[in-house]
């Protein structure tokens, strides 16, 4: 009888962390050419619909869960504490950013002359993504940190 190991049984073979880091790669060649153009040209973001911000977002979301979730190759319970302590932390900072996105919005219109609304707080494989590289991060520094 096979006995379920729960802490590693979801993590991915250890190959699939380079495959992670090449499509981030082609990941940030997508967005940060689409966000120079969103704020140098002036286009309008409305253009797009839900489909066109989710196939932007999908090759960095795509890459970042790919290294979060690959095994290291001695993998054991200290990486798992970090991999653990990271994702909880981009909970907590998520929860934050959302709840203070309308307040920040505000503000921004405020000084730039514009009307207070309520932002649309959607985007939800933005938020993913947000969530991601915050996990990554925190996780790639306390590797290094505790190493």
């Amino acid at each position: 009888m096979k006995t379920l190991r729960i802490e590693t049984d979801y993590l991915l073979a250890p190959k699939y962390r380079k495959v992670g880091k090449l499509v981030c790669i082609f990941g940030w060649l997508v967005i940060v050419p689409f966000t120079v153009g969103i704020l140098a040209l002036g286009i309008d973001i409305e253009l797009l619909d839900e489909f066109g911000l989710f196939i932007i977002h999908l090759p960095l979301s795509l890459g970042l869960y790919l290294i979060l979730f690959s095994k290291e190759k001695n993998e054991d319970e200290f990486y798992l504490s970090l991999r653990l302590k990271s994702i909880s932390r981009g909970v907590v900072i998520l929860i934050i950013a959302i709840a203070m996105l309308p307040l920040l919005s505000n503000i921004f219109n405020l000084i730039v002359g514009e009307n207070i609304a309520l932002p649309d707080v959607g985007g939800n494989l933005a938020v993913c993504t947000l969530l991601l590289i915050y996990s990554n991060l925190v996780y790639w520094y306390n590797k290094r940190k505790l190493a």
